[in-house]
């Protein structure tokens, strides 16, 4: 039996989380005396209107780390934390893999040699969970080795999109 054995919605967690954030930001908004370009108006709510509208471009980011999110909390479900976590360390090698495609910048053979022992690393620690049925027992006993590899998944499509 799990310590905790509340239920919640991940949404919701997100979505406080997310308020909480915006709560603290403008706090620290009306406290911080330092010079902007914001600190011009009156009001608050000019401010964080004013603010918000030039961060329009952060948008897209904010809704990709968003989505990295609901990632995650699909994939922890899903899969081990032992799976989970070695498979989030792959978050390296796209780094890598984009700097070189996207950047061109050159990564030395020695590194190339660190990064495929990562990979091996996390094939060690994710085939046998396969075999076994791929994620501990949910509450009614079941293992599903497609929950286990849409769990993968998503711990693949959350690494590549940080």
């Amino acid at each position: 039996m799990a310590a905790l054995a509340e239920q919640y919605d991940p949404h919701q967690v997100l979505l406080v989380g997310e308020v909480m954030k915006l709560v603290f930001s403008a706090a620290m908004m009306k406290v911080d005396d330092s010079p902007s370009d914001a600190a011009v108006f009156a009001t608050m709510w000019q401010r964080l209107t004013f603010l918000t509208l030039r961060s329009a471009k952060m948008f897209i980011l904010a809704l990709i780390y968003g989505v990295m999110n609901v990632l995650s909390y699909f994939a922890i479900k899903r899969v081990d934390a032992a799976v989970f976590t070695v498979c989030a360390q792959l978050k390296i090698l796209t780094t890598a893999f984009f700097a070189v495609t996207i950047l061109r910048k050159p990564v030395s053979s020695a590194k190339w040699r660190a990064l495929l022992q990562l990979v091996l690393g996390c094939v060690l620690v994710t085939v046998p969970q396969l075999h076994n049925g791929g994620v501990a027992a949910n509450p009614e006993g079941a293992r599903s080795e497609a929950a286990f590899v849409a769990g993968l998944v998503a711990v693949i499509v959350e690494v590549s999109l940080s």
